[in-house]
């Protein structure tokens, strides 16, 4: 098994767009600051309680979160695969429509 392999929600193929994106964003510096990781999480919880219908779940966004810090550890080839496994995925899609 790939190192992606081990971090990756398979289940959920967006929460792992959205996780990629925030790793793009904010950085593997950034990602791996704890207390940065933690304010942004704190931050989801905070948000959720002031929105009364929030698109994500603050639940969903901290578990997206920690799926990016996972990313933020892989070596740039693991990060290669696991791009270059979801395009082909993304392509095969296309294919059987």
């Amino acid at each position: 098994m790939k190192e992606w392999e081990k971090i990756i929600n398979k289940q959920d193929r967006s929460q792992n767009t959205l996780a990629f994106i925030y790793l793009l964003e904010y950085g593997k510096k950034n990602l791996l600051n704890d207390t940065f990781f933690n304010d942004i999480k704190d931050h989801f919880v905070e948000k959720e309680k002031k929105e009364k219908t929030p698109i994500f779940t603050s639940e969903y966004l901290c578990n997206t979160f920690d799926i990016a810090r996972a990313m933020a550890n892989l070596s740039p080839k693991d990060l290669q695969d696991y791009i270059y496994n979801d395009v082909k995925f993304a392509k095969k899609q296309e294919r059987g429509r």
